[in-house]
């Protein structure tokens, strides 16, 4: 009986910090005022925190109001998911895992982990969203706004991506490289800077980190940055390397998934390097699945890293696990 009664308190507690008045939240809650104004001093009580500075009528949250704010919204999100969860137990559903990623991250990474997590979680149910990384962030920002659980467990995405709404951690640390045919002419050189590439068939996507990487380096050297191939994703712009003996910029992971005795890679000059990383919803808590598609990804993080080590022989692969902070260790 406690516990449901801690329960009602904090969902209270919520919606009050969320309507901004004790009032407000009574209501929303079919409450009267009075009942509302002893439900959250009976909670104060029993936490031992000051939530609330009262002035006259007005509550305004605390500093530790306002950290337990957080805490509780991610506790009523696994509650207000149990319900539904039920229903698909009772339904004879199969357990799911909800995945994004980026288009150019599916074949090399997202895939090969999915077959890995498969071989030993058989009978999970999996759903796979390709997204551009230009809509990761309106995707999370819609989502947050409609529910404060987002409708996805692991994303795959190039870092930095700040957003209270999602935690990010490091896969992955790759040189930006361009990408050619086997037979071209610049293929057996240590590395390629803007000049080498001047008057070659340059295939680039539109938009992205990269693109703004490669006219950055096109600018440092003063030569004229007119790609020739606009593509709609670097997957295609290294098909079009194959198809029209054209180059790009970009991080190896197509290459080394798709065909790697096609393409020559060479690292880029001066070295840029993509960081490729996974995000999840802040307030939801890690399930068992969650926790072991990460590490799947984690390993078939290390087998690129391998791979690329061999084809770049030493060249500048990081290991996004090495580069951490010890805190950031810590709170792994």
């Amino acid at each position: 009986m406690g516990w449901a009664v801690n329960v009602k308190a904090i969902r209270l507690f919520f919606h009050v910090m969320q309507r901004g008045s004790l009032s407000a939240a009574a209501r929303e809650l079919h409450m009267s005022q009075s009942a509302a104004s002893r439900q959250l001093a009976g909670l104060e009580r029993s936490t031992g925190l000051t939530l609330f500075s009262r002035e006259g009528q007005r509550l305004r949250p605390t500093a530790e109001g306002a950290l337990y704010f957080t805490e509780c919204h991610r506790a009523l999100a696994a509650i207000d998911e149990l319900p539904r969860a039920a229903r698909r137990l009772a339904s004879g559903a199969r357990p799911r895992l909800r995945l994004v990623s980026m288009m150019r991250f599916v074949e090399g990474l997202a895939v090969p982990a999915i077959g890995r997590f498969l071989a030993d979680n058989p009978d999970v149910e999996i759903d796979l969203q390709l997204i551009w990384r230009a809509d990761v962030e309106r995707l999370i920002a819609f989502e947050q706004f409609v529910s404060p659980v987002l409708s996805f467990d692991v994303g795959l995405t190039t870092l930095p991506l700040p957003n209270p709404a999602i935690a990010t951690a490091p896969l992955l640390e790759l040189p930006a490289t361009v990408i050619l045919r086997r037979d071209h002419r610049l293929a057996g050189k240590a590395s390629i800077g803007a000049s080498d590439l001047a008057g070659e068939r340059v295939a680039m996507p539109p938009t992205g980190s990269v693109r703004e990487q490669a006219q950055q380096m096109f600018a440092a050297e003063g030569v004229e940055w007119r790609p020739q191939l606009n593509p709609t994703s670097s997957d295609i712009a290294c098909q079009l390397v194959l198809a029209a003996n054209a180059v790009t910029i970009a991080d190896p992971l197509f290459p080394l998934a798709h065909d790697p005795e096609a393409f020559a890679l060479v690292p880029v000059r001066p070295a840029r390097m993509v960081r490729i990383g996974f995000f999840t919803p802040t307030l939801a808590p890690e399930s068992r699945l969650v926790a072991a598609f990460k590490g799947c990804l984690k390993a078939e993080a290390r087998l690129i890293e391998h791979k690329l080590a061999q084809r770049l022989k030493g060249g500048p692969v990081r290991s996004a696990r090495r580069r951490q902070s010890p805190a950031a260790r810590a709170s792994r």
